[in-house]
């Protein structure tokens, strides 16, 4: 039965327009599919793609098929369905990022926010039958949220064709397939179901027992509450129990079965689905657009030894709740507190990372996608972008708050992208990747460092479990770029704190521990809204290819408000410094006028005689080693040359020690210590008094406003106009 409007002044293929409702006869004919109507309404060609000759779908291989698209090799591929559902079923490393796939789908619809009064609701629960109400069993879990529209299920059921493909950063999904994937790969049956308006209503079905081998079936039907003075209850019993519904009616009388061993009932299942349409319309918040996916009896999940049928059911569903009451803060960077999030009975909060992070810092940094980050060091090139980074060091990984006993502790990487900051990527241990020291504790203290990808510049694979930089034309160029502007930045934040305490790893991890049982102010923002602790830095490009802070520029600090959480050093809370030695706590260096700069460098090209002097006596060093163990090896009065030749070494030799060293402990190498302990920390003496021993260029324009907070000046071809890093601006070289 069509309903339709009058038909338009020009044909349109693939459509029949009525006036009125009409009862069709269909028949094959070789023209194609007639549409008998009534008298006086005469025969109409159906010329619709989504009806299809009998004859011709049992038989796509015949001669009249292949002359119907316009010659042998033209006919379009089939797509089994079972092939497919089985594909769908391994595409997930984890149960956790199958459900995550249509939380994104519930995310992104309730956050179509063009209108202020809009709130936007996500809803997941467990999906229980009452059998009375001592005996309730647990079948499922139900993702449930409003919308601001919802297009017809027709549409959203259609495979890799989504209305989100464009959509930019606005929406995590793309693809086509997340919902359909996602529910394969939990279960072997799942119902859509759709409510637009007050009185229509659909429902969709996602089933492996509907496929085959010929094509994938995902039916959908749709009903109106009260048409024919029926309740949708009615409807759908009436047309589930006609003869050529019997696969579909199977499915629902599957949905009916309640508990291990029972039968199937399509009464039973019938009034579970309309109860759920029943709520949607009555009980969530008056939305006149709802969208719902009931997964039932998932089959990916952890099985309990003691627990069967029903107990393993609720056992399962109960550690998913769990489990999604703890992840989905950590997985959305974005969702403030206008929107209403609920798992379980859980009313979650989107604060995972300001209420764990230790001198929260936000930086915005230039990123190319396609230019090589050395090329014109410093230029603004057409593909450059803004990216956003938050450092800080997790104060909960430090020391666990509960049992005080220590976590790893590694320099961990975050990737958020869209709108919604969804993680994509993480990595426990990213320091080779951000091209760090990776041996023993240096760059771990629970150092944190998170990417957020809000303008969608990063490339993400089907399923959103990485970036795919292999899908850009120049993927690898955008790879190298981003790992090395933000490693360059990590290790600037990282030993600008470090520096706080004289170098000493271990004092900077018990700092941080310090927090461990803070409590939190009660006006904790998002990380969206919060205004955290800035740096205003400069780039240099040195000879050997890398990306380093130039420290003969003033390095600007603005304390962010928000930043809860701070690293004061010894001198700054007032506290004795270790070994009654106050550490090093310079923020920044003054910047050089014109001819500070130029005479600094004067210096530094030609040094003073006095250390060409001293380079020379130590050119005779081993001739003096040579002459005393000749005179050693006298019986008499060896001891005694020996002592006198030793107090005769130049002074200079005696005490030579590099400045940015301790006295105390040489230099080690190839530490290999697990990066998650702090056996190191309590012997390391390092002083960081500068930050790299790089050379770096002082001939730039230091008085100017930049475009960008993080400048990248100037590359440097000499070594005659590079400087070392630790030159300070009033002082000459030793």
């Amino acid at each position: 039965t069509l309903k339709g409007t009058p038909p338009p002044t020009q044909h349109q293929p693939g459509y029949i327009m009525l006036l009125e409702e009409f009862d069709l006869t269909l028949s094959d004919d070789e023209d194609g599919i007639i549409a008998q109507l009534p008298e006086p309404v005469t025969s109409v060609k159906c010329e619709s793609q989504f009806l299809q000759s009998a004859a011709a779908a049992a038989n796509n291989n015949d001669d009249d098929a292949v002359d119907d698209y316009g010659g042998e090799g033209l006919k379009p591929a089939t797509t089994g369905g079972i092939g497919l559902w089985s594909l769908w079923t391994r595409n997930f490393k984890s149960p956790l990022l199958m459900l995550l796939d249509l939380v994104d789908n519930a995310v992104d619809a309730a956050m179509q926010q063009e209108e202020n009064e809009f709130t936007g609701r996500v809803q997941i629960y467990r999906d229980l039958y009452e059998v009375m109400p001592e005996q309730t069993y647990t079948t499922g879990l139900c993702i449930r949220n409003n919308a601001k529209e919802i297009a017809p299920l027709k549409e959203v059921l259609q495979l890799f064709i989504s209305a989100k493909a464009n959509s930019g950063s606005d929406s995590i999904g793309e693809n086509g397939v997340g919902l359909k994937q996602s529910c394969a790969a939990l279960s072997d049956l799942s119902f859509v179901l759709a409510k637009n308006g007050p009185r229509e209503f659909e429902l969709g079905i996602i089933a492996k027992a509907l496929q085959k081998n010929d094509g994938v079936f995902l039916p959908c039907f749709a009903f109106k509450e009260g048409d024919g003075g029926k309740t949708i209850g009615q409807q759908m019993l009436e047309m589930f129990t006609k003869p050529k519904y019997k696969e579909v009616a199977a499915c629902v009388a599957e949905y009916g079965k309640v508990r291990s061993g029972g039968n199937p009932s399509l009464e039973r299942g019938v009034a579970r689905l309309s109860k759920h349409f029943d709520d949607m319309n009555h009980k969530f918040f008056d939305s006149p657009h709802v969208f719902e996916v009931i997964i039932d009896k998932l089959v990916h999940h952890g099985r309990s030894s003691d627990a069967t049928g029903a107990q393993d059911m609720n056992v399962a569903v109960r550690d998913i709740i769990n489990e999604l009451q703890h992840e989905i803060p950590r997985r959305y960077l974005h969702l403030d507190d206008s929107f209403k999030f609920c798992v379980g009975k859980k009313e979650l909060t989107f604060k995972y990372w300001p209420e764990r992070l230790v001198e929260f810092t936000k930086l915005e940094i230039p990123v190319r996608s396609q230019i090589p980050w050395s090329r014109d060091f410093g230029e603004m090139t057409p593909d450059s972008y803004e990216l956003r980074v938050f450092l800080g060091f997790d104060r909960y990984r430090i020391a666990d708050p509960e049992t005080g006993l220590k976590r790893h502790k590694g320099c961990s990487l975050y990737i958020y992208s869209r709108a919604c900051g969804r993680m994509i990527q993480y990595e426990s241990d990213a320091r080779n990747m951000l091209g760090l020291a990776a041996g023993g504790t240096e760059f771990c203290q629970a150092l944190t460092v998170i990417i957020d990808d809000t303008e969608a510049r990063l490339p993400l694979d089907p399923t959103k479990q990485g970036i795919a930089f292999g899908n850009q034309a120049y993927g690898h160029v955008h790879k190298e770029n981003l790992y090395a502007i933000v490693g360059c930045m990590v290790k600037f934040y990282y030993k600008h704190h470090l520096k706080k305490f004289g170098g000493k790893k271990t004092i900077l991890s018990a700092k941080i521990g310090d927090f461990v049982h803070t409590e939190l102010p009660e006006n904790l923002k998002t990380c969206g809204n919060s205004e955290l602790t800035d740096y205003g830095v400069r780039f240099i490009h040195t000879k050997d290819n890398r990306i380093q802070v130039d420290h003969t520029f003033s390095i600007g600090v603005e304390h962010g408000p928000d930043t809860i959480f701070r690293l004061l050093s010894e001198t700054q809370d007032g506290r004795k410094a270790a070994k009654g030695k106050a550490p090093i706590d310079r923020v920044s260096r003054p910047t050089l006028s014109p001819a500070k700069k130029k005479q600094q460098v004067a210096k530094v090209d030609k040094p003073p005689a006095k250390k060409k002097q001293h380079v020379a006596k130590a050119s005779t060093l081993p001739a003096k080693r040579k002459q005393h163990t000749a005179k050693v090896d006298k019986p008499c009065g060896g001891k005694r040359q020996r002592t006198a030749k030793i107090t005769r070494l130049p002074a200079k030799m005696k005490g030579i020690r590099s400045s940015r060293r301790s006295r105390g402990k040489p230099k080690r190498y190839g530490d290999n210590s697990d990066p998650g302990s702090d056996e190191d920390d309590q012997d390391d003496n390092d002083s960081i008094s500068n930050m790299d021993n790089s050379k770096v260029k002082t001939e730039v324009n230091g008085g100017e406003n930049d475009e960008h907070p993080i400048d990248l000046c100037s590359s440097s071809d000499d070594e005659d106009d590079l400087v070392p890093a630790n030159i300070s601006p009033n002082s000459s070289p030793n």
